[in-house]
């Protein structure tokens, strides 16, 4: 997703109405077609006394791959405050959520997703007569047979996602400097619980694990969302330019593809100590000179979590791929077995 909390209602201004954006517990509606006054359910825009029309819808209407945790929205050609947004499922059950209205835009956002591979329904209530238009969900968001994951082994790109923090220009700078895949491999899976090893790859495009780079453990964790996952660990090492980087407090989520071979929405967030950097950015080999060169990138240092100083920037990625990953089982290493590693001694 889309990360997992959901934004419900985002500042700003209604045209001729209170300053804060309306918010409802309703449904929601899209629709794709620019349309003159506004339509009725059966879209067909006879309704002569309307003077709004509807823009743009997302999903489009008769979308048939939805994701499962989109939120949808209608764009009005002016603002409307009455306009709401509900959805009903296939058996007309209204979905829990949100309907928000900031200026042309309304929004519904499902407060636990929406069902997998069902059609629905999305209809907008405004002032003039009803918009009605349905789409399909995709098979994303059902639930997988966990127990059935041991073993499985995957891919993360951080190419295929998009940076949210600290910016995209910085995402850029970084995609250009990490030459590797991040590796993951479920070591145990239970009816409801999963663990994981992660592992650095020997490059972009070669899933070969790199045995002079330390694996990390994901404990054993519930998922109470299956089939979505969410894994914590206190750090990860990063390879940057030869120069060995940690992200620290990691936070690795994703949703399971129905088989369980490949994942979507994978998302990485953590806190990315600098100062490894320092010879990479700067000239000046003062512990602070990365953080001072980050801020022309609109970036700001802020304290690590182990009370080392302010030398950390936020790093999230969202929206990755997991691909199914083949070859040789990932193997656990640590610290001792790399400075034991003749190979490793010799980068």
């Amino acid at each position: 997703m889309k990360n997992t909390s959901m934004i419900l209602c985002f500042g700003g201004l209604l045209v001729g109405c209170d300053n804060d954006p309306k918010v409802t517990e309703t449904g929601s509606t899209t629709s794709s077609d620019v349309q003159s006054p506004t339509t009725d359910t059966s879209n067909d825009g006879t309704d002569d006394m309307c003077t709004n029309s509807v823009v743009t819808t997302s999903p489009f209407a008769d979308e048939d791959d939805v994701d499962y945790r989109d939120k949808v929205d209608v764009t009005m050609a002016a603002p409307d405050a009455s306009a709401t947004l509900s959805i009903v499922d296939t058996d007309g059950n209204n979905v829990d959520g949100f309907s928000s209205n900031i200026e042309t835009m309304v929004s519904f956002e499902p407060t636990e997703g929406l069902a997998p591979n069902t059609r629905h329904t999305a209809t907008l209530s405004w002032s003039c007569e009803a918009y009605s238009f349905g789409f399909t969900t995709s098979e994303m968001g059902t639930p997988v047979d966990v127990s059935a994951l041991a073993g499985n082994s995957y891919s993360v790109r951080f190419d295929t996602g998009s940076w949210i923090e600290p910016n995209p220009i910085f995402g850029e700078l970084m995609l250009a400097l990490l030459d590797f895949e991040l590796l993951l491999s479920v070591t145990e899976a239970s009816d409801t619980d999963i663990a994981m090893i992660g592992a650095l790859s020997a490059g972009i495009g070669d899933t070969t694990q790199d045995l002079c780079a330390r694996t990390i453990e994901y404990p054993m964790v519930d998922l109470p969302s299956n089939p979505l996952f969410e894994l914590e660990t206190l750090t990860l090492p990063l390879l940057v330019e030869g120069l060995n980087a940690t992200l620290r407090d990691v936070r690795l989520s994703g949703t399971l593809r129905p088989d369980g071979n490949s994942a979507d929405h994978v998302a990485l967030s953590g806190a990315l100590d600098t100062r490894p950097l320092v010879p990479l950015l700067s000239a000046d080999p003062a512990e602070e000179s990365a953080c001072a060169l980050l801020l022309g990138f609109g970036v700001e240092c802020e304290d690590c979590s182990d009370g080392s100083g302010p030398y950390c920037i936020p790093l999230h990625i969202e929206r990755m791929s997991a691909e199914s990953r083949e070859g040789d089982p990932l193997v656990t290493r640590t610290e001792a077995d790399i400075a034991a590693d003749s190979d490793c001694a010799k980068k």
